[in-house]
């Protein structure tokens, strides 16, 4: 008989429970920096979070002999209808102790909502999107932690395994330390189109929201064609905007235009993990004035490249790889000011050939990958037609 028992997440104070356990679970791990509450109560609120304007989600809590042992999320995106996917939902949230019969529970519990409301076919981790924080920890483990990127155990991939998962797909991310060195293929490529009419500047923090048509254009333009990809939404962008707002500086966001038309950009934010790690995830009584002092007096040397993209007009060109080098060299000349001097690029999906060159060739190091994972929950029969029963990510390698 199964011995763990699952409490599903209704209350506020199972938000707080549910937002909390991590640090309960992994405060042990050196490695492990717990997110801020704030931000993953935030996240959950369907009054607060445009996500849930096209989407719902539930929340289930282990326990195990009286523990809270773990905690995952079920949601279904109606965005992924509108991209041909109708039964496919996705899982996230996911944290639990070494225990392969807690692992096995939460799935249950996940998989079961889903398929009661007719989906098939599941993938994660997305927190809660594949826009927001996305996939498990498989290396990296002993990286530097950044804001935004999961941090998963080293066991856990096993147990996700082990509860039926196969990859769907892999996201790299890199590390890139010179910083303070401006980019010479971007130089060079700058050089050579001298003559053309592309202009790249950065973009004021006080300005910001006035560029978030601009961003978002690119952003889901850019994407479209990618695995996974669901739109974004001006009301998700806005509110990851106004999240963000203290860490968003003049520095943060670039713009590469061709032609006088935005074609390509880069936003990069310093790394809020390095500034909270002293705070296990809570702001009270006194986390508020210290981070805010810290942020105020820049008391940060990492940042992440949080958002990228290049246009379709311009990406499969050789004019699309230069304005990429473009806008990645003006995000480092901004983030330099700073002093930010190690920065994360990521994620990049394994089939994204051209960007992972690309970072090869300016000596990025491949230093954390996370893992996208997929389940069929109901088999397709055989007597229906040319219907396939193969995963998601299967059908789109």
């Amino acid at each position: 008989m199964c011995s763990v028992r699952l409490q599903r997440v209704k209350s506020k104070a199972d938000i707080r429970a549910f937002a909390a356990l991590p640090r309960r679970l992994y405060g042990s791990f050196t490695d492990y920096v717990a997110p801020l509450d704030i931000i993953q109560c935030d996240m959950m609120n369907a009054s607060k979070n445009p996500f849930f304007l096209h989407a719902e989600a539930a929340y289930w809590i282990a326990e195990k002999n009286g523990r809270k042992v773990g905690r995952i999320s079920a949601q279904i995106d109606k965005l992924d209808a509108m991209r041909g996917r109708p039964n496919l939902g996705h899982f996230g949230n996911l944290a639990a102790i070494d225990d392969a019969e807690t692992v096995a529970a939460l799935f249950d519990a996940a998989e079961k909502w889903l398929a009661e409301r007719n989906m098939t076919e599941v993938t994660g981790p997305f927190n809660l999107s594949v826009n927001g924080e996305s996939g498990l920890m498989v290396s990296g483990h002993k990286e530097r932690n950044m804001f935004l990127t999961p941090w998963d155990p080293p066991y856990l991939a096993d147990l996700v395994e082990a509860a039926g998962y196969t990859k769907a797909r892999d996201l790299h991310s890199f590390e890139y330390t010179d910083i303070e060195a401006p980019i010479e293929m971007a130089n060079r490529f700058a050089a050579m189109s001298a003559k053309m009419k592309i202009h790249t500047y950065l973009v004021k923090a006080s300005e910001i929201e006035s560029k978030l048509d601009t961003v978002l254009k690119l952003f889901n333009d850019a994407w479209e064609n990618n695995w996974g990809f669901v739109p974004m939404t001006r009301e998700e962008l806005a509110h990851m905007a106004k999240d963000l707002k203290p860490l968003l500086a003049d520095e943060c966001l670039a713009i590469v235009e061709v032609e006088g038309e935005p074609a390509a950009f880069a936003l990069a934010l310093p790394n809020l993990n390095e500034m909270s790690a002293d705070l296990d995830g809570r702001l009270l009584p006194f986390g508020w004035a210290k981070l805010a002092w810290k942020v105020k007096r820049r008391a940060y040397t990492s940042g992440r490249l949080l958002l990228m993209g290049v246009n379709r007009q311009h990406r499969e060109t050789g004019l699309g790889a230069g304005i990429a080098l473009l806008a990645i060299e003006k995000m480092r000349e901004g983030v330099a000011k700073l002093g930010i001097r190690t920065a994360e690029l990521g994620w990049v999906l394994d089939d994204n050939r051209p960007m992972l060159r690309m970072l090869d060739l300016m000596h990025a190091r491949r230093y954390k990958t996370h893992r996208v994972y997929q389940k069929v929950l109901v088999e397709t029969r055989a007597n229906e037609g040319n219907n396939s029963s193969q995963p998601y990510g299967a059908k789109n390698k």
